[in-house]
């Protein structure tokens, strides 16, 4: 049986295909620094602000007619609105915070290290 290109099967080899290549990337490289991830943030708020039109006429044509105010304040603004509270409040999240120890270990100390466990897919 021959599979056509675009079909279920091919979207999900290419996801799968995806997936794998991003999790072997992060056995390789490891946790992203708040720098990195800074600089991850700030190139896509500069790609969706720039591809803005392109993106408008994507979904104009996926949902047939849809106008580009609509987009621009459901999809575009809603996203780029996440990205700048997620920078803002990127150094807080992955900085340690204390825990209490039990009295029981006099003179302990505990904290918490935010850390990437690896890569999920979400869809």
């Amino acid at each position: 049986m021959s599979v056509q290109s675009g079909t279920k099967i091919d979207m999900m080899s290419d996801a799968r295909t995806v997936f794998e290549n991003q999790q072997q990337a992060f056995r390789m490289t490891g946790a992203v620094s708040a720098p990195q991830r800074v600089q991850v943030i700030q190139d896509l708020e500069q790609i969706l602000t720039e591809n803005d039109e392109q993106i408008c006429n994507a979904i104009d044509m996926d949902f047939k007619h849809r106008s580009h105010d609509e987009t621009r304040l459901l999809e575009l603004t809603g996203s780029l609105t996440g990205l700048r509270h997620t920078r803002r409040h990127l150094g807080q999240w992955m900085s340690p915070r204390k825990r209490n120890v039990s009295n029981l270990f006099w003179g302990a100390k505990n904290q918490v290290l935010p850390q990437a466990k690896g890569v999920v897919g979400i869809i």
